[in-house]
């Protein structure tokens, strides 16, 4: 092969390419579009295809056209939403920072907090796993079951 055929096999196999791939396209989603608030926690998206946006002025849904918000009008136990996971149902998990955790099934959110048997109100992560969710707080590590929550009181036990 000769040095121009070396030249055109690099351009059309490797540039050209390159340069043909199509831009994905992106948005950004603001308060004019109908968010709560532009302080955005946590972003999580869901087995359903929903994306769901945690603010500091509550939970918001989108499918792609439209918002749809639920605060403590709805249920949330604050509206200062900083995590966000899913169980194995495609149900959320909602860790509120001074409120505790949520369980939303698509219908109605149950609350736990502290009264409940959560270590701390002010919940930073969360994450499901093996049917399990794993919390944290400004405290300390939890698991809950479903049922009870797990903590160890101390460090140096």
């Amino acid at each position: 092969m000769s040095f121009r055929s070396y030249i055109l096999l690099l351009f059309f196999g490797i540039i050209f390419p390159i340069f043909s791939i199509k831009a994905q396209q992106s948005r950004n989603i603001t308060i004019k579009d109908g968010l709560p608030s532009n302080t955005i926690r946590c972003i999580f998206k869901a087995k359903s295809g929903l994306l769901w946006i945690g603010t500091d002025a509550g939970l918001c849904s989108y499918d792609g056209s439209k918002i749809t918000i639920y605060d403590i009008d709805n249920g949330l136990p604050s509206n200062m939403v900083w995590s966000i996971t899913e169980n194995d149902k495609g149900h959320l998990w909602i860790g509120c920072y001074n409120g505790g955790i949520a369980y939303f099934d698509g219908n109605q959110i149950q609350s736990y907090s502290k009264k409940e048997g959560l270590p701390s109100n002010r919940v930073r992560k969360l994450k499901y796993k093996n049917g399990l969710l794993l919390i944290a707080t400004d405290s300390k590590l939890a698991l809950f079951d479903g049922n009870q929550f797990y903590f160890k009181n101390s460090m140096m036990q």
